[in-house]
């Protein structure tokens, strides 16, 4: 199982075991010194027997046995915190937690997803547009049909352009035909490395230049919309963990947001830097 083809079995899930043993199997591939027994000492598991346990659903996993995990094996932040999340999900939590994490669980899932736009190299100009089509399949049950999407995007693009970007997402093995309709498709598919600094760069430029060309229309609407720019003095170590906890809350932020039977698309544009 490669790097790839883990993060796309964590995006599928349905518990921390489950998870755990997705895990177990990718490191063991890559290095027979990630035994049970190598795992379950460094996760606080009792033996052996106990992490099978765990990953056959049969004992608990814990948060705490999680992050030791999470941190021996050096398990990158996205996947992290999906295993986390799961964990989490423990049989004795009130309803409103339950929702909040299960909302968390479903942004994380997605923003595997929204990474799924090449297997490598400068995405094309219709990935930024790709990438919202595929959040829009939420605007109609996650169901939509090419005129669905069409009709929704009918301001920018053109019917060709719709079908190209829908042609994206097909060769990325994001979606699936449904009869007339599409729907989002988690199973096997592609994804731009977290190395691969020059597609993720260029994709961001897309949606800068996106943001710049409607910056006139939308900087009047402020009850839809908000720009702003700002330059601040900080302190090293606080700014350092002012942004570790930024990246938590942006989760939080799009958890709060998302919704099941959405009604809108947006675009959430951030940069933050040091400015020499």
């Amino acid at each position: 199982m490669t790097s790839n083809e883990l993060n796309t079995a964590l995006a599928s899930a349905q518990s921390a075991g489950q998870a755990l043993r997705m895990v177990y199997q990718h490191y063991k591939k890559l290095d027979k010194k990630y035994s049970l027994t190598w795992l379950a000492e460094r996760a606080g598991f009792s033996s052996r027997g106990h992490i099978l346990d765990a990953m056959g659903g049969r004992r608990p996993v814990s948060l705490a046995q999680v992050k030791l995990l999470c941190a021996a094996l050096k398990l990158p932040e996205l996947s992290a915190r999906i295993l986390r999340t799961l964990a989490a999900l423990g049989p004795k939590l009130t309803r409103q937690r339950r929702v909040l994490l299960e909302r968390r669980l479903l942004v994380l899932r997605k923003a595997l997803l929204l990474k799924q736009v090449t297997s490598a190299g400068t995405p094309p100009p219709s990935t930024l547009l790709a990438l919202d089509l595929f959040t829009a399949f939420w605007l109609f049950g996650t169901q939509p049909t090419t005129a669905d999407l069409a009709a929704h995007f009918k301001r920018k693009h053109t019917r060709l352009e719709i079908e190209a970007g829908l042609q994206q997402l097909l060769a990325a093995q994001m979606i699936r035909r449904s009869g007339a309709r599409w729907e989002p498709r988690e199973g096997r598919v592609s994804f731009i490395s977290g190395e691969d600094r020059a597609a993720v760069a260029a994709l961001l430029r897309q949606s800068m230049r996106d943001a710049m060309a409607e910056l006139e229309r939308w900087l009047p609407e402020t009850t839809l919309s908000h720009f702003e720019t700002v330059s601040i003095s900080v302190d090293r170590a606080a700014y350092d963990e002012l942004l570790r906890r930024f990246k938590d809350e942006m989760l939080l932020w799009q958890s709060r947001l998302e919704a099941p039977a959405a009604d809108m698309v947006v675009r959430l544009n951030i940069q933050l830097y040091p400015v020499p």
